[in-house]
């Protein structure tokens, strides 16, 4: 699949030139999205966090793409062949599709069947047996995850659960660190450092809000509840409590258990509003990792004889393991390389980021949403870095070096700076404009896949299992959504098994506040799901520092 055409009405620099804008109705729900015209699909359901599932990458993942046409017109395959292989002839007739190779060209009507999958799974709650309704009364309420890069919230219309409108946006308390560890120190070390913080996130929210409620042609007072999700130090400076505690031993939170205010306790201008915050595990393990165990059930899979694992990608990343009698959580630092933050080229998951990199005589790149690129994102890096150990640029150390028998092509991407070596992906119209990947680049996703590979391997010993008693393998996370999974494999970001087990979860944490927030059952639920979890803490355990520096080597040619 490609999606980077160039529209060349766009680029001719006509002033008045716009793509014609095209409805798109999603069922179930009855759900209206905006599409451009020519936007591909799957990269439209993504942009709007609706639950398509796979990648466009390997046969094996196709299936996950499958969508039905209801009404209206889709673009003709770009590879009809493999859609043909992968859809029944009785399939193809009632305009079953594969999202990942159809286009926007007109007004449709789009069925998903993972939403109906969603609707069945919560309108009822198993454990409490309570049929579902709103967390509050009123018309809206907003779900909100935060995370320590960036915030994504949805507005929801309370009647029916249907999600009206989606906004993301960058968490401005970088500007004060750009990891948690270094948000808690600028607590601790300044006077008003708590309140600015929370300060600083409160405005990043409530501007999306605003964005929200804008775009459906409502108001901020129309929003009667608000879900947060977070992790444990943010949600500390969500409620505007001093998370100093949380870097130095014995890592004690404040609060763990579930919170509950009104807007007006906040610094907020507009909203009046109830706030719901989920409730943490752990110092380390927050109510977004609860929110999204809610979202994907996997504490269903308790007692199963396989196992599940849910590991939720990001600047810290979450891990649980559900099966065999256990459920088991730890957390890792994995620094902000999937967030294209510390990377010389780096940028968010956005239109434009380039997110697929092929290396064969040269350098083919595919950009989020196909625009002209504007540097790389997380899953780029891995890309990129996946072509390079396959082509041999990469020794075992993850020192990249120039192979005598590759193209010239190859060879002049390869540029020597006072700052090392680099590997150019795109050039620009001067040298300032190249978008490459350093050597401290690939130093970083070192770092970053080591932790979360070491800490998988920590957790299947605690089981007592191995990597062939998983079953499944869930990833999370907004930036998860748009890794190539045999690339994770590649460079061993993952535990090694077939890349028909590992599934993409979305960002989960969103989901399971919104559901929530639809669902006062898993509010209730949320609470007993914590005591049933045993967290593990490994940063301190040799066993663990061995894992991880050995995880850092790449397995090369």
């Amino acid at each position: 699949m490609t999606d980077n055409t160039i529209d060349p009405k766009k680029e001719s620099g006509c002033p008045n030139y716009k793509k014609q804008i095209y409805q798109i109705e999603i069922m179930p729900g009855n759900k209206v999205i905006e599409a451009t015209d020519g936007e591909n699909l799957y990269h439209l359901l993504r942009r709007y966090g609706l639950p398509v599932g796979g990648r466009s990458v390997t046969s094996i993942d196709y299936a996950k793409c499958l969508v039905r046409l209801e009404k209206g017109v889709l673009s003709t395959s770009e590879n009809e062949e493999v859609e043909a292989s992968m859809i029944e002839r009785s399939k193809s007739v009632e305009g079953w599709v594969l999202a990942c190779f159809r286009s926007i060209i007109g007004n449709a009507t789009i069925y998903l069947p993972v939403l109906e999958e969603l609707k069945t799974k919560f309108k009822l709650n198993k454990q409490l047996n309570v049929v579902c309704r709103p967390l509050v009364s009123g018309e809206f309420g907003v779900a909100v995850d935060v995370g320590t890069t960036s915030i994504a919230a949805g507005l929801v219309d309370l009647s029916n659960g249907q999600i009206l409108s989606l906004e993301s946006g960058q968490n401005n308390q970088v500007a004060y660190g750009k990891d948690v560890v270094s948000r808690i120190e600028y607590c601790r070390d300044h006077k008003d450092g708590t309140k600015l913080l929370q300060e600083t996130v409160w405005q990043d929210i409530e501007n999306l809000i605003h964005r929200l409620t804008h775009h459906c042609g409502r108001r901020t007072e129309d929003i009667k509840g608000i879900v947060l999700v977070a992790n444990t130090p943010m949600s500390h400076i969500l409620w505007g409590v001093d998370p100093s505690e949380l870097i130095a031993a014995p890592y004690r939170p404040k609060f763990t258990n579930s919170q509950v205010k009104t807007s007006d306790k906040f610094p907020v201008q507009s909203l009046k509003a109830k706030v719901f915050l989920l409730p943490n595990i752990s110092a380390m393990i927050g109510s977004d990792t609860v929110a999204a165990i809610l979202a994907t059930g996997i504490i269903e899979k308790k007692d199963d004889k396989k196992l599940t694992f849910l590991i939720d990608l990001g600047t810290n990343s979450e891990l649980v393991l559900s099966g065999g009698g256990h459920l088991l959580t730890a957390s890792t630092g994995s620094g902000s390389a999937f967030e294209g933050i510390n990377i010389s080229c780096g940028t968010r998951a956005v239109a434009g980021a380039i997110n697929k990199v092929l290396i064969e005589d040269d350098v083919i790149i595919e950009t989020i949403d196909g625009g002209l690129p504007i540097g790389i994102c997380g899953a780029g890096l891995i890309s990129a870095v996946a072509r390079f150990i396959r082509i041999g640029l990469l020794d075992r150390d993850g020192r990249l070096f120039l192979p005598q028998d590759v193209s010239e092509a190859i060879q002049k991407r390869f540029q020597h700076t006072m700052d090392g070596i680099r590997f150019v992906l795109h050039f620009g119209k001067t040298a300032e404009e190249d978008i490459f990947i350093s050597q401290k680049d690939i130093h970083q996703l070192q770092l970053a896949k080591g932790s979360i590979f070491a800490t998988a391997q920590m957790l299947l010993k605690e089981s007592g299992a191995k990597n062939t008693d998983i079953q499944q393998i869930q990833l999370a996370g907004a930036f998860a959504s748009h890794i190539n999974f045999q690339d994770a494999l590649t460079i061993g970001l993952l535990p090694s098994l077939p890349v028909s087990k590992i599934i993409s979860a979305g960002n989960a944490a969103w989901q399971g506040a919104c559901l929530t927030l639809s669902n006062e059952a898993l509010w209730h639920e949320a609470t007993l799901l914590t005591k049933d979890i045993e967290y593990h803490d490994y940063a301190s355990k040799i066993e663990f520092a061995d894992l991880f520096m050995n995880a850092m080597n790449f397995s090369v040619k």
